[in-house]
């Protein structure tokens, strides 16, 4: 059994906005969110995602961000999941510079890495050179650059990701506003969804995701449900550290 963990982290992230940054960014070193994760209505897992030091990349001081997701219980002995993603990003932007990530889940493996180049417009992974259109982020810096954005239902954005080699465009639409509880507390949030660059609706599994951000001043990400071939995932927040 797949569960394909790696699937939802991609998707789930792919919220890129292209789209003016409005304040200042809530975030800071030290902060560290954690998640539970659900299968099908079982708890199965653990996440967690924290801003662990100002790093420097080519010079440039860079937030350095880590993100860790394990599988507990039943679903670890079914399907063991131990997975570590890496994000280096600007701290007033939050465009990506660097990105890496070591997935473990089941018998899959897979080690990667990438640096973004703005000034020639590439970027240069351990495998390949490739084009780039700037800015990037990857599938942890998203989620930063979102809690600076300026949001409103109805409102579309347009996505750069780039991962595995592969340089992506995605539409965004802010859907409607929901009340949301979780493990935290409850919070009044925007609800996201992706769209094609057509304007479909993602319909396919592997595409229908429904993120849920706090309209507090944090903006931060509570609830994120991901359909599988398994069947729902589901994200809820559980605390929220310094």
């Amino acid at each position: 059994m797949k569960l394909n963990l790696r699937s939802y982290v991609i998707i789930v992230f792919l919220l890129v906005l292209q789209y003016p940054i409005q304040g200042e960014s809530p975030v800071h070193v030290g902060e560290k969110l954690k998640y539970e994760i659900w299968y099908n209505f079982v708890k199965g897992g653990q996440s967690w995602m924290e801003i662990s030091e100002i790093d420097t990349i080519e010079g440039r001081p860079c937030f350095h961000i880590v993100n860790i997701t394990r599988s507990t219980g039943v679903v670890d002995l079914l399907f063991s999941i131990d997975d570590k993603l890496e994000s280096w990003i600007d701290p007033q932007t939050h465009y990506s510079y660097k990105f890496q990530k070591r997935i473990r889940e089941g018998k899959y493996k897979k080690d990667y890495n990438v640096t973004f180049n703005y000034q020639d417009s590439i970027a240069i992974s351990n495998s390949d050179t490739t084009a780039i259109m700037p800015p990037i982020h990857d599938a942890i810096s998203i989620f930063y650059y979102l809690r600076k954005t300026s949001l409103d239902t109805g409102k579309f954005f347009k996505v750069n990701n780039f991962d595995s080699d592969t340089l992506k465009h995605y539409n965004i639409k802010v859907t409607g506003q929901e009340k949301i509880k979780v493990p935290a507390g409850e919070f009044n949030c925007f609800k996201l969804e992706p769209f094609s660059e057509e304007g479909d609706l993602f319909e396919k599994h592997e595409n229908k995701v429904e993120t849920y951000l706090s309209r507090d001043s944090l903006r931060l990400p509570v609830k994120i449900t991901s359909q599988t071939k398994f069947g729902q995932l589901v994200m809820k927040l559980k605390k929220v550290e310094n």
